[in-house]
């Protein structure tokens, strides 16, 4: 069965429109593994808003020595109010942004993958009954639509990295009572992350295959010039 045209220079080879069954197996895997990560991470995020540990006290977080440079009732103002005389309070809203994106990518994805499975059903390798015209719909919004979510959350989550990591993890020159790159936290987080380039790495290797396959048929013509001309010539 030859493999799905989706554009003119794009398709699903290796895999015909019957075998994406596989793509379907192996996406679904990566969204089983990205659920096992992520369940931990949003219950951690809301527990973490309820009792408080996401607010920012004029500019430094709990992991920072200045933040816990107040007395009681300076923070039982800031609970309740929000402000003090002389606070500044704000939230870290990273960690539930994150999230929610990334349930949604999820939810979105598994309704596409779902989607799929089912068209890819459909026929018989030799008579596919029309199967392609659903395919071909459904990968072309995968590849414009669904992957912003991937690429998204890709650099949400370095850029996030970084900017905790800047000024000595944003104390300056204390040091920290804990670092926000260690734990279990992070250690889930970073596979999401881990999970979501893999799942990317796709575009570069497609793009890597047509030039190779468009150098290697300039090559062939080449020769097949170069053969054509010393026949010629010998013909004379």
């Amino acid at each position: 069965m030859p493999a799905l045209q989706i554009f003119k220079q794009l398709s699903t080879r290796p895999f015909a429109g019957d075998d994406l069954q596989i793509v379907c197996l192996v996406l679904a895997s990566y969204r089983l593994i990205q659920f096992v990560c992520l369940l931990p991470i949003i219950i951690d995020q809301v527990v973490s808003r309820m009792q408080g540990n996401d607010l920012i006290i004029n500019g430094f977080a709990n992991h920072c020595p200045q933040y816990f440079s107040n007395n009681a009732a300076d923070y039982l103002v800031i609970t309740v109010d929000d402000q003090g005389s002389g606070f500044e309070v704000t939230r870290n809203t990273f960690g539930l942004t994150f999230a929610g994106i990334a349930a949604l990518y999820m939810v979105i994805d598994v309704a596409w993958i779902l989607a799929v499975w089912s068209a890819a059903c459909m026929g018989t390798p030799t008579e596919p009954m029309g199967r392609d015209e659903y395919l071909r719909p459904l990968l072309i919004f995968k590849i414009f639509a669904v992957n912003i979510f991937p690429i998204l959350l890709l650099v949400f989550g370095v850029l996030q990295i970084a900017a905790t990591r800047k000024d000595n993890y944003g104390c300056f020159e204390e040091t920290p009572v804990y670092y926000p790159d260690k734990g279990a936290m992070y250690a889930l987080f970073s596979i999401l992350l881990v999970t979501y380039a893999l799942e990317l790495l796709i575009w570069p290797t497609i793009i890597t295959n047509k030039v190779i396959r468009y150098l290697r048929g300039g090559s062939r013509l080449k020769n097949l010039g170069l053969d054509r001309n010393s026949t010629h010539s010998k013909g004379k």
